[in-house]
């Protein structure tokens, strides 16, 4: 029997914002903030022709927001994406925002995670003097940078704690390789590089891939919100990316 692509079974952390069950609630938008909060500021920044200190305070208050009085609790599943809902969340936040005047900083009870603005006002700055994106194409581009950038982190930190850095190495330096100096290397060229046989090399790259695809399969399915929805975007991923 041939294997199905993408297993049946699922976990979706966008059902588990709608949990009864406070930690897991808070879990799950701590996960959706964690992937979205970098397209958000991008998003605020061009959409709203805000000023960087400006888009900062909207992202934060945003996300507190959410936390805070359960912002994004109202998404029907069947009605639409998440990502466009929460555009819409987001616009409709901002709007009141500026119409009110109120653009601080929320401290309340509710403590989130940290940003790194200064690279995301980097990365802004970069997309916005090389390209003619739409603040709604920028929002979907910069979503999945992010969501790539978490995979491959996980991937990293999962071959850390199994002792399988050569793993990682070798999908870093070949599958990874983005310079536009140097040449990716031959297998040849990277077996010798890291001191092994290139039957070696041939094998940890299968395995890696395997593994890597595993991570985004999983990942993909915590953050769409339905069956159908994971998988239209898987389709789109991995017609792409494979």
């Amino acid at each position: 029997m041939m294997e199905h692509p993408f297993p049946i079974t699922r976990y979706s952390v966008i059902e588990d914002i709608k949990s009864d069950v406070p930690l897991r609630q808070r879990k799950a938008l701590e996960t959706v903030i964690q992937v979205y909060w970098k397209p958000v500021y991008m998003y605020i920044r061009m959409k709203w022709n805000r000023e960087d200190e400006s888009a900062k305070d909207l992202t934060q208050s945003f996300f507190t927001v959410a936390l805070e009085k359960e912002y994004l609790t109202g998404f029907d599943f069947g009605k639409a994406k998440f990502r466009t809902y929460l555009r819409v969340c987001i616009d409709r936040f901002v709007a009141n925002e500026l119409k009110a005047a109120s653009r601080v900083k929320r401290g309340g009870k509710i403590e989130i995670q940290p940003f790194d603005f200064q690279s995301a006002e980097s990365e802004y700055l970069s997309e916005l003097n090389k390209s003619t994106l739409s603040p709604e194409e920028l929002f979907e581009q910069e979503w999945l940078r992010q969501f790539f950038s978490n995979a491959i982190d996980s991937f990293k930190q999962q071959c850390i704690s199994e002792d399988k850095e050569l793993l990682f190495e070798a999908f870093q330096r070949y599958d990874l390789h983005e310079s536009s100096t140097e040449s990716r290397p031959s297998y040849m060229e990277l077996a010798d590089a890291l001191n092994v046989s290139e039957s070696v090399i041939t094998n940890t790259l299968h395995a890696a891939r395997k593994r890597f695809r595993q991570i985004l399969i999983a990942s993909l399915r915590e953050i769409t919100a339905s069956e159908t929805e994971f998988r239209e975007e898987a389709q789109i991923l991995f017609g792409r990316f494979e």
